[in-house]
């Protein structure tokens, strides 16, 4: 802090020093007691304005003034001056945010105070930030923590019953009829895992502005009966009864139809966890003067109304006890806030409270009538896939083996290769019509692997399809700058692996 020193009683410090002291946190106490020694106050109180408040706070390390001095404090911000008042207190204000109270003192003395206070007041703003700054990364730190330990958790989660059911079929692999169970729970962790992976890329993607939706007319109903079906399994497991209620005619919407879906899969989902067993779940949408409203409603926990505001803030989560927390990231809400408003919408929440159940509606803009198909458009149906030559390349020998005998279960036959050297040589002896290639290969990548194959010389030109864990935007481009025909993101589900070979 940049002060100029003025004329002092011999023996002690500037003014200028005195009052710079101030500005320093750990010399605050020390520098308060000398500037009131100094200027013949009984008492000095420092009061500043944090930014975008409008209350008087003490400075920290100083003394709450009484509320009388406060009050004049305030009155002295205002009006850019000093202020007298009975009792002998004086107010010092440059019109800044910050302001001295002192009780007594020498008039002249305290005026050569006044003139100085500007830059205390810059100072003193440049500490605030700074404090500031810090309890954000603080907040951010514990926020990463915590995100931490929850996706450890809800990883866990799923891993645990795979793991189980895995070890479940070793044990009956001799009892075919008693597979079934078993088979089921590792289908819908693995399903519930890759769900979980998709959400977090997703979020990282909405973020970053990287998402493009791929609109169409579509009906609305329509994807809430079948966002109704994708949590049919939950409900039944939690014995939740849920009424849907749609109205007469359709309501006609332009939407990227998987987008939406997840956003309704994703409020059901909610309100299906935090919701105790045997609750109830409504679920209804209607036109509202040329917007359709679709309101998801239930029976369970609430939500606490400090909450409220920042309940679709990323990672954001109610406190609730480990054996009453459902789950979850904290990340469903952002995506679909951010789903929503991408279509032009929005959505909020209601509570009225703990144990009052919660509401949440999404508002999405309503194509008029004529714009709406006069009939739907057939769906093409699937191409069933005939026996093919299949090069599974992947590092990772359990995904490429087991990927490799399933492939061999419908018909096909293939050849697998862990390395990029090992698949551009199996090519061109193997001669596959399709080679599902992974991108993170060992040595030569699989894009390198894919300019391999296209510059070979000869008319065989498979098909290239990336198999990968890499699915942001730039990872598609590259590949197919590379010369693939195809990228799928793992886990791939069975129908897309069959529409694939059948193509």
């Amino acid at each position: 802090m940049q002060l100029d020193a003025r004329t002092s009683p011999k023996g002690a410090a500037p003014l200028a020093v005195l009052l710079a002291g101030l500005a320093e946190p750990e010399r605050r106490a020390e520098a308060s007691r000398e500037l009131a020694a100094a200027l013949g106050a009984r008492q000095l109180f420092l009061l500043v304005r944090d930014a975008g408040q409008e209350e008087l706070v003490p400075a920290p390390g100083m003394d709450r003034a009484p509320e009388p001095l406060v009050q004049l404090a305030c009155r002295a911000s205002r009006e850019g001056e000093g202020l007298n008042a009975p009792g002998g207190a004086v107010a010092l204000s440059s019109g800044e945010d910050a302001v001295l109270v002192a009780v007594g003192g020498e008039p002249q003395r305290l005026e050569e105070v006044r003139q100085l206070l500007p830059a205390l007041a810059v100072a003193l703003r440049a500490e605030q930030r700074e404090r500031r700054v810090l309890a954000e990364l603080v907040a951010a730190e514990r926020k990463k923590e915590q995100f931490l330990a929850t996706l450890a958790h809800e990883l866990r989660n799923p891993l645990a019953p795979l793991a189980t059911a895995l070890h479940l079929i070793r044990l009956r692999r001799e009892n075919p009829d008693a597979l079934e169970g078993a088979l089921e729970v590792a289908t819908r962790q693995s399903h519930r895992l890759a769900r979980l992976v998709d959400d977090l890329v997703d979020v990282s993607r909405l973020t970053r502005g990287k998402v493009e939706l791929r609109k169409a007319t579509i009906e609305l109903g329509q994807v809430l009966s079948r966002s109704v079906e994708a949590v049919r399994a939950q409900l039944e497991a939690r014995q939740h009864r849920l009424r849907l209620s749609l109205p007469e005619g359709p309501l006609w919407v332009s939407a990227d139809p998987v987008r939406l879906e997840q956003v309704f899969v994703n409020l059901l989902d909610n309100a299906v966890k935090y919701t105790e067993p045997g609750g109830r779940i409504w679920v209804s949408a209607e036109r509202v003067e040329g917007r359709s409203a679709v309101r998801v409603r239930d029976s369970g926990m609430g939500i606490p109304a400090e909450l409220l505001p920042h309940l679709f803030d990323l990672f954001t989560q109610a406190d609730r006890p480990p054996d009453r927390a459902p789950g979850g990231l904290g990340i469903g809400l952002t995506l679909v806030r951010s789903l929503v408003e991408l279509h032009g919408g929005s959505v909020q929440a209601e509570s009225a409270g703990l144990g009052q159940g919660a509401a949440f509606t999404v508002w999405l803009p309503c194509l008029p009538e004529k714009e709406a198909p006069s009939e739907p458009t057939p769906g093409t149906p699937p191409l069933t896939p005939v026996g093919r030559r299949v090069l599974v390349v992947d590092d990772n020998e359990d995904a490429a083996e087991t990927l490799a005998e399933l492939l061999q279960s419908w018909g096909h036959a293939t050849r697998v290769a862990f390395d990029g050297t090992s698949a551009v040589r199996l090519v061109e002896h193997f001669r596959p019509e399709v080679v599902f290639l992974d991108i993170g290969l060992p040595g030569m990548s699989g894009y390198e692997v894919a300019v391999r194959i296209r510059q070979g010389e000869g008319a065989h030109h498979p098909r290239l399809v990336a198999l990968t864990g890499y699915g942001q935007d730039a990872d598609r481009r590259r590949s197919k700058e590379a010369g693939f025909d195809l990228h799928l993101v793992k886990p791939v589900d069975i129908e897309t692996l069959e529409r694939t070979l059948g193509e």
